[in-house]
């Protein structure tokens, strides 16, 4: 049975999770956060009072990344809000072909892309609409819980994430693997992933003008206001000239 902690524990691990990961969480998420913290302190063996002593003064990468995991949320799906997508297709994929007509590449960023699905899916339309060669398209996804983007790197997801994806689609990219659909070498090689937070001021993934479109869908929501006005200034100087910037539909 659970033990309820004093009410100052829970409250003090909320001030390490906006420190290190920016994460905002009301009071009602409290019991929430309690629980998390009685886990990952059972799971490095140490008392609770012992083991948030010890992440106040410091989280090093491994702990952190166990974090994450505990306290992102995870759910995406291939296509998810298709209409977003199409736009992508048809709008946006076509003004920034001629604003980079010169160059020829394109470049595009999956903000707190969880196991994948969204960078994916964005490198499947750019394969229907981008002629390659002569472009060249890079796809960069970063997120911050390393579970997910392990399995994001697997190529490997269930019949439950194509729930949005047209039958001709699957076949075309995606080949059974048991119970689970495995996704071409071709699609996989087209996004690069990487453990990043966004609320890192200093990330490499802020580069000037850098991204013809940012997809940072239902993420934004999750941060503490100031990390959240401070995000989308990034994401400001990170677009391109004309780039585009997608939003969940909450947010």
């Amino acid at each position: 049975m659970n033990v309820r902690l004093d009410a100052p524990t829970p409250q003090r691990f909320r001030e390490v999770v906006v420190r290190c990961f920016g994460l905002f969480f009301d009071d009602a998420k409290l019991g929430f956060l309690s629980d998390v913290l009685r886990r990952r302190a059972d799971s490095c063996g140490t008392p609770v009072e012992v083991y948030l002593a010890q992440v106040e003064i410091g989280v090093d990468a491994d702990e952190a990344g166990l974090l994450a995991e505990e306290l992102t949320v995870g759910e995406t799906y291939f296509f998810r809000n298709a209409d977003q997508f199409r736009a992508f297709s048809d709008v946006v994929l076509r003004e920034r072909m001629e604003a980079r007509a010169s160059t020829r590449r394109l470049s595009f960023l999956s903000a707190g892309c969880s196991s994948g699905e969204e960078a994916f899916t964005l490198a499947m339309v750019a394969r229907e609409t981008v002629p390659s060669p002569p472009w060249e398209v890079s796809i960069r996804a970063v997120d911050v819980n390393p579970a997910a983007l392990k399995k994001a790197a697997s190529g490997r997801f269930t019949s439950w994430a194509l729930r949005e994806t047209q039958p001709e689609v699957q076949q075309q990219w995606f080949t059974p693997r048991g119970r689970d659909m495995m996704l071409s070498d071709e699609i996989r090689a087209a996004v690069r992933f990487d453990l990043r937070n966004l609320a890192d001021a200093g990330s490499d993934i802020w580069r000037s003008e850098a991204y013809d479109a940012i997809f940072c869908r239902n993420v934004v929501m999750y941060f503490m206001p100031a990390v959240q006005q401070a995000i989308i200034a990034r994401i400001a100087r990170s677009l391109a000239p004309g780039g585009y910037l997608f939003l969940g539909h909450a947010e």
